[in-house]
């Protein structure tokens, strides 16, 4: 949950050094409206960005394994 709950937060690019992003990271970010995720992500732990229910547009690579719950509610 290492940006859980920031709620200033309304766009994320998620550059090439990250390889995974972990449970509940971005969860419960209610303005989060973009998001841009680099190729070398391979996974997307559960309930990543639960609760951003104002997202718009998200940019995923085609080889991401998107766990249970990643994008829930």
């Amino acid at each position: 949950g290492a940006f859980m709950n920031l709620q200033s937060l309304e766009n994320v690019e998620i550059g090439n050094n990250v390889k995974k992003i972990s449970k509940m990271a971005f969860a419960s970010c209610g303005n989060l409206k973009q998001v841009n995720i680099s190729s070398n992500v391979t996974s997307i732990k559960e309930q990543a960005f639960n609760g951003c229910s104002l997202l718009e547009s998200v940019v995923l690579p085609a080889n991401v394994l998107l766990e249970k719950g990643a994008f829930a509610y």
